[in-house]
């Protein structure tokens, strides 16, 4: 998506109950941020836990190593964007 010359990618999912997202990883060039729709993100920003709920949101600064799972009971759904857009896209394929 683009906007005034800024291009962005617009990320949007869920991840069931109990279920690993991606493994550890760094975006060297994009920062992303997303917003939980349902459920909790539970996650390990630059070796710190967090969790983040229903109606929080979250920011992740490039270059930040990182990972994010599902523990908890319920379906979890999040919408967010990465910036600028690198490669995000193809990792995700």
């Amino acid at each position: 998506m683009t906007r005034g010359g800024d291009a962005w990618l617009e990320l949007r999912g869920s991840l069931p109950p109990g279920r690993q997202g991606p493994p550890m990883h760094v975006h060297h060039v994009e920062d992303e941020s997303g917003h939980i729709r349902e459920g909790t993100l539970s996650a390990v920003l630059d070796g710190r836990p967090i969790s983040v709920r229903a109606g929080e949101s979250t920011f992740i600064p490039r270059g930040t190593p990182h990972r994010w799972w599902n523990d908890g009971p319920d379906l979890l759904e999040f919408d967010g964007t990465a910036r600028p857009v690198a490669d995000l896209d193809q990792y995700l394929q």
